[in-house]
């Protein structure tokens, strides 16, 4: 027999009869429900702790993504002002070639000028002061010679530190695009994580939905058992004042002292008068709320035997 839950939603203030194995199923399904809310409430927590852990996972990330797009924007920078320089000393040292060049042919005039002064020399030994001035001419030639020479090996030393210079430079470019493809592969990497992460966040609503509706579901089995259970201590307390009131209208029952006799209880088996009383827990003549009534059965205390 199940619960007339429509009938006790008409008339709320009315009795209604209602069987223990009834309340004692909605008392099972009441605590199944609370044990499946507080699987699903645990789970949840469990849910929300994860949720908020990838959450600070995805703040880190964002954070190392926010690090290393300055880190590659520096890169990129230094690596621009690297390739700057390069073209600034590339074109430096164009013009330190040229300047070597023009040095190297006014060293080819010299060294014919001076081949000429000392033909010359030798032409105008018997001259004296021909001598003098030619030897004067050699002399300077051969100082502009040397500083020619002077300012060549410092032209050549100039364009050796370019070179040094430019294949530092290099080397930093290099380096640099190496940790700009480190950062775009950490990066890429990071991105690939974050989908499980957004995946696991996206069910929480779900869950958290889910609970609420098996809460609302909690609360109404609550509601109604509640309601059988106040009726049932409605009843409860109707029956005891009936009981009550039939026990004072029933007549007293005379035993056998009132007449003068004396009866024993004997055994069919062994014909012994040593007789007890007790309940016979297999036989229930009614139930006083939940209290069962047993019937009553003789023991023999000599033999055993129940009847």
């Amino acid at each position: 027999m199940s619960i007339p839950w429509d009938q006790i939603e008409k008339k709320p203030q009315a009795q209604h009869k209602v069987t223990g194995q009834d309340l004692l199923d909605l008392r099972a399904a009441k605590a199944d429900l609370e044990m499946q809310v507080a699987n699903i409430n645990k789970e949840l927590n469990k849910m929300k702790t994860t949720v908020a852990g990838d959450q600070s996972k995805i703040a880190a990330m964002e954070s190392a993504f926010a690090g290393k797009d300055e880190q590659m924007k520096a890169l990129e920078t230094e690596k621009n002002a690297a390739t700057s320089k390069i073209a600034e000393l590339e074109h430096m040292t164009k013009a330190f070639e040229e300047q070597l060049n023009a040095i190297s042919n006014q060293g080819s005039g010299l060294a014919e000028q001076l081949a000429s002064a000392t033909a010359k020399i030798g032409e105008l030994s018997p001259l004296p002061v021909k001598v003098k001035s030619l030897e004067a001419e050699l002399e300077t030639a051969k100082n502009n010679l040397n500083e020619k020479i002077s300012s060549l090996e410092e032209a050549s030393k100039k364009i050796s530190e370019l070179q040094n210079a430019m294949a530092e430079l290099e080397a930093k470019a290099g380096a640099a695009d190496k940790q700009l493809a480190a950062a775009k592969a950490a990066a890429d990497s990071a991105n690939a994580q974050l989908g499980p992460l957004q995946d696991a966040a996206s069910k929480v609503p779900a869950l958290e939905a889910k609970v609420a509706s098996l809460t609302s579901e909690l609360d109404s089995a609550k509601s109604k058992a509640e309601s059988a259970q106040k009726n049932l201590a409605e009843k409860e307390a109707v029956l005891e004042e009936k009981e009550a009131k039939l026990k004072e209208l029933e007549p007293p029952t005379p035993s056998s002292a009132d007449f003068g006799l004396e009866q024993r209880v004997t055994c069919p088996m062994c014909q012994a008068h040593e007789i007890k009383t007790v309940e016979d827990k297999t036989r229930v003549l009614s139930y006083v709320g939940h209290v069962p009534l047993y019937a009553k059965k003789n023991v023999c205390k000599k033999c055993g035997y129940e009847f």
